[in-house]
């Protein structure tokens, strides 16, 4: 599982791509969840956190779904689906195994260019992952000195 640290600079950066990402596609909220339905980021719809928290578990039961029927199909999950409705319509795009875009959109967008668009948004929030991926634990020798200096001091 690939981690993205959610630091300021990284949530300005997925803001950026998200807010092109809107304009680009004409979708009118998005949202980043993980396959356990947490809600890593959202843009778009103002209601209230249950709402948007049943959206995101809604979503990854969704995505967990297709997986499985994936599975059976001896794939190892699609990585994306759409389904429409007389109002709004939602696609997702599997930015990686583990993490998932989400767009609602209307009838004034179209499917084939939020399709083309969410594949592009999903390349570059994987490769701001790829950047920000966390190496092994290292820690500097002034740190260190002073976590022995503490353990010291506490079993003395």
């Amino acid at each position: 599982m690939k981690h993205l640290v959610l630091d300021n600079q990284t949530v300005k950066r997925i803001d950026s791509i998200i807010r092109s990402y809107m304009t680009d596609s004409g979708v009118s909220s998005v949202f980043i969840i993980n396959t356990a339905g947490q809600m890593l980021y959202h843009r778009g719809i103002a209601k209230s956190d249950y709402m948007l928290q049943s959206i995101g578990a809604l979503e990854a039961g969704i995505f967990n779904a297709t997986k499985g029927i994936a599975k059976l199909l001896n794939e190892e999950y699609f990585t994306s689906a759409f389904q429409e409705g007389k109002t709004f319509s939602f696609y997702y795009h599997a930015v990686t195994e583990d993490i998932i875009l989400v767009s609602i959109y209307g009838k004034n967008s179209i499917i084939g260019v939020v399709q083309v668009a969410s594949k592009k948004t999903s390349d570059e929030i994987l490769s701001l992952m790829r950047d920000k991926e966390e190496s092994p634990m290292e820690m500097g020798e002034e740190f260190k000195a002073e976590v022995e200096s503490m353990l010291d001091d506490m079993f003395k």
